[in-house]
């Protein structure tokens, strides 16, 4: 436990967005501070939407501070079954997915 602790609070004090604003971690979702977006390289965050449920969305959108940002909406159950697809994948054919990263 020790060195995982400590490299984990180092990533929470060091944790900045693109902009060099501090952005906090939750560890409530296993995603937080781990999705990123493809547009502006700001983290994902949760929320909620009454029409389609849980959400992910690039936070400079949610904030407005890059206008310019094209970060699409992800549904929470599409970004699960890719996920679990994803590690399937991997556990299936180990050699073929690592050449791909």
């Amino acid at each position: 436990m020790g060195d995982t602790y400590f490299i984990n609070q180092a990533r929470i004090r060091n944790n900045k967005g693109k902009n060099g604003r501090k952005q906090t971690y939750s560890s409530r979702y296993a995603l937080t501070g781990v999705s990123k977006c493809g547009g502006c390289s700001e983290s994902y965050r949760r929320i909620y939407w009454k029409d389609r449920g849980f959400v992910w969305r690039c936070i400079s959108r949610l904030d407005k501070r890059n206008r310019d940002c094209r970060g699409r909406t992800v549904d929470e159950q599409k970004l699960h079954s890719g996920i679990a697809r994803a590690i399937t994948q991997f556990l299936v054919d180990k050699e073929k997915f690592l050449k791909q990263l």
